[in-house]
């Protein structure tokens, strides 16, 4: 069975995705995690696959920028499929860019 985990995701997501694996994430492996996740449930509890997996993807992204990153970028997020957002440093990231220039701003306080 193939599962579409994009069924209910919007660009925004893609676009987090894209940062996923600018953070080195490998989103195959994400995509095994959630469906592994979905295996733990019968059919009528089944939960959103796109929303498990967008879930998936956010923790990921946050266990990676606290890594690397440590105390210098708080991550937070939704996920509810269409309506998710993530956020960093209170900041709501919708692109790729919007995720760059959080890190420019913390590489500058460090050159500070």
């Amino acid at each position: 069975m193939r599962i579409d985990f994009y069924a209910d995701t919007n660009e925004r997501f893609t676009q987090h995705v894209k940062i996923a694996e600018s953070l080195g994430i490998d989103i195959e492996e994400v995509e095994s995690q959630a469906w592994e996740v979905l295996r733990e449930f019968d059919y009528e509890n089944l939960p959103s696959p796109s929303n498990t997996f967008i879930e998936a993807v956010y923790r990921q992204i946050n266990q990676k920028v606290s890594l690397v990153y440590g105390d210098a970028i708080t991550v937070s997020y939704y996920a509810n499929c269409l309506d998710s957002h993530l956020y960093m440093n209170d900041e709501e990231i919708t692109r790729l860019s919007d995720f760059k220039a959080v890190i420019s701003t913390i590489n500058e306080g460090e050159g500070a």
